[in-house]
């Protein structure tokens, strides 16, 4: 019984052989290779079937599909961070209005002034949502924190150690208050390199707070 068993399944074998060589032949498969390739896993799998059972899967199968499968899984666990290109609209607002240029531009004209603050505020509510959005992991949440905590410190240190004055309409105004144009400009820039960091650290402790509650499947 077992031995016809097995005979069948090497007649039924070579019958499949038979017909692959026949359809994957050059002439025939020069036009369509995807198709013939198609044939031969149909056929290998027919064969693993046939031999290990019908409710078996090949190795390949039970582990996910095969490299490329696991490669394409990777990269869906692994996404784009959803804040990277909020935080990049958000840091070249900033710096753009801060160009000595576009800063006069937006003092002598008032819809220009008033078009600089709805920017500046319309850029820093899109960052500041996703970084808080659910579908923002908490680690990415918290690398786009410090990236714009870093990068606005960088624009008040620039500010702060430039050796003369960069905006005109401040050459004057300060000194009602016994400040030198460069000294104003120097506190302004100190101000954006330290206490405009501390919401940032209040931030980033949320963030990492959520991140520590957060699955560890949700974290990465």
């Amino acid at each position: 019984m077992v031995a016809a068993r097995v005979l069948r399944r090497h007649l039924a074998l070579a019958r499949a052989n038979s017909h692959r060589n026949a359809c994957c032949a050059p002439q025939s498969c020069s036009s369509s290779y995807v198709a013939c390739s198609g044939l031969r896993l149909a056929l290998v799998r027919a064969h693993d079937s046939s031999v290990f059972g019908a409710g078996t899967a090949p190795c390949a199968d039970r582990r996910g599909g095969g490299p490329i499968a696991g490669a394409g899984a990777a990269a869906q666990r692994s996404p784009a961070n959803p804040a990277g290109l909020p935080l990049l609209a958000a840091t070249a607002a900033l710096y753009l209005w801060h160009a000595p240029p576009l800063y006069a531009w937006a003092l002598a004209d008032t819809g220009v002034y008033w078009f600089m603050q709805l920017s500046l505020l319309a850029s820093a509510t899109v960052f500041w949502r996703a970084v808080l959005a659910p579908r923002t992991a908490p680690a990415l949440a918290l690398l786009a924190v410090v990236a714009s905590a870093g990068l606005m410190g960088m624009l008040g240190a620039l500010l702060t150690l430039a050796p003369e004055p960069l905006y005109v309409a401040h050459r004057i105004a300060p000194l009602a208050f016994g400040l030198s144009a460069l000294e104003d400009q120097r506190l302004g820039g100190l101000i954006m390199w330290v206490p405009a960091l501390l919401p940032y650290a209040a931030m980033a402790a949320v963030t990492v707070r959520r991140w520590s509650a957060a699955p560890p499947g949700a974290r990465a």
